[in-house]
């Protein structure tokens, strides 16, 4: 019963998360509930092979509905997947819990800020191109890759705010290139729960596949809702996810 329960709780954390991030708002709390003698570096690593999944399918729905710049995408792949690794490395000897302030207050920031500018993220204006936008996708494929190593809540919603604040994306293309990075460092951080062996894969798999179809959905509702649809989705999220980090820290 319990596993047939992971079912709705990976759909939803799927559209959620292909939409401006945040699925693991849902999919972390919804498996600590069902199982709460579960380890909790296993329910991590169970929780990854689900996350990994439906990114890659709402990816594939991005990549089909724009035109990528693998060009200058690949590099920050690369180097997100590399510092994601390192961050997972880290974590094991580093108390995480200093990040929870830093990152309750960038949350606050950037919900402010997307509510005060009306026009954020409705239209692309992109600032840079060239080696200048490949090196600003590096130092925000690293920083955030660690990030989502080393601590990893509100990671998406971080890339999405980061491609749309600083390069000038629309939400909806920033939603886009936000998902690749995901990947690899998702792909990073799951593969090195897998390689120690902390994944319940029966309850993973159900979990995956529902994450899939939610991502497809959501994916599929964004790309044709546009960016005014995506910035409330974020908007919310971001909400949720000040919310989340208050009571944690009370």
């Amino acid at each position: 019963m319990d596993i047939l329960l992971v079912c709705p709780i990976g759909f939803l954390a799927g559209f959620v998360d292909s939409i401006a991030g945040g699925g693991g708002l849902i999919q972390v709390p919804g498996l600590l509930f069902l199982f709460p003698n579960m380890p909790i570096v296993t329910l991590f690593g169970t929780n990854k092979i689900a996350g990994a999944s439906g990114t890659v399918i709402s990816s594939f729905h991005y990549i089909r509905a724009f035109k990528i710049d693998f060009k200058t995408i690949l590099p920050t792949l690369i180097i997100s997947f590399i510092f994601a690794m390192v961050g997972a490395k880290v974590v094991s000897v580093i108390n995480n819990d200093v990040l929870k302030p830093i990152v309750l207050v960038l949350l606050i920031l950037m919900g402010i800020y997307t509510i005060i500018n009306k026009n954020f993220g409705l239209h692309s204006n992109k600032r840079f191109s060239g080696w200048r936008l490949q090196t600003c996708c590096l130092l925000i494929g690293a920083a955030l890759g660690f990030y989502d190593g080393f601590f990893g809540p509100g990671m998406g919603s971080l890339l999405v705010f980061a491609f749309v604040s600083i390069l000038g994306f629309s939400f909806l293309e920033g939603s886009a290139f936000a998902k690749l990075i995901n990947l690899a460092s998702n792909l990073a951080a799951l593969l090195f729960f897998i390689l120690s062996h902390h994944v319940v894969y029966k309850v993973g798999v159900p979990l995956a596949i529902c994450n899939v179809l939610g991502n497809s959905v959501g994916s599929r509702l964004a790309i044709r809702k546009g960016s005014g649809f995506v910035r409330w989705v974020f908007l919310l999220i971001i909400a949720a996810m000040v919310v989340k980090f208050v009571q944690q820290m009370m």
